[in-house]
């Protein structure tokens, strides 16, 4: 218990103070609404659909109202546990990206950390340009695996890895074990 909750916690102290790119101010993230649109229409092929899949997030407008999805067990989730939810935002550059997942994370891990039922979600920030990065230098091996479990080796150690791992899984044992 005592990594996962000194992982929300470092989240929260790391996360909850972002630097203005533009004016250099520090701004508390949990006092800003970020707005959101989602899109549920054709990809660009028309083959498949982009952007919601499920109609329960059709209508979310905020991240807090994202972040009360993303907490809540789900049957579309294997055995009701959380397995990644994969959240992609798509927008020109300066549009608030970065702020709106670090956002995210942030009420995540609050949520998290307040939680008086045990919940198996850890919330990762993984940004793609990282990513991109370490699949250029991985082996073939690596980048045919899950990119999740290869960031996760990649950029933790110690009990918070062990703790990351053990959530990725879905293991029961944690699930009983790790009071989120």
């Amino acid at each position: 218990a005592p990594s996962q909750m000194g992982y929300y916690t470092r989240l929260i102290d790391k996360l909850k103070v972002v630097e203005d790119a533009i004016t250099g101010n520090k701004l508390n993230l949990l006092e800003q609404t970020i707005y959101i649109t989602t899109d549920a229409g054709q990809n660009a092929t028309g083959s498949g659909v982009s952007g919601v899949q499920r109609s329960d997030y059709a209508n979310v407008k905020t991240m807090p109202e994202l972040a009360d999805l993303l907490v809540v067990p789900s049957p579309f989730r294997t055995h009701g546990i959380h397995p990644e939810q994969d959240v992609i935002f798509q927008a020109a550059p300066g549009t608030g990206k970065t702020w709106s997942l670090q956002q995210l994370v942030l009420l995540l891990a609050k949520k998290l950390l307040e939680s008086k039922e045990p919940v198996p979600l850890a919330p990762i920030l993984v940004p793609v340009q990282r990513l991109a990065v370490f699949m250029r230098d991985a082996s073939p091996a690596e980048r045919e695996g899950d990119l999740l479990l290869f960031f996760i080796e990649k950029n933790f150690s110690g009990d918070e890895k062990k703790m990351l791992l053990q959530v990725r899984s879905g293991s029961v044992e944690m699930a009983e074990s790790y009071c989120m």
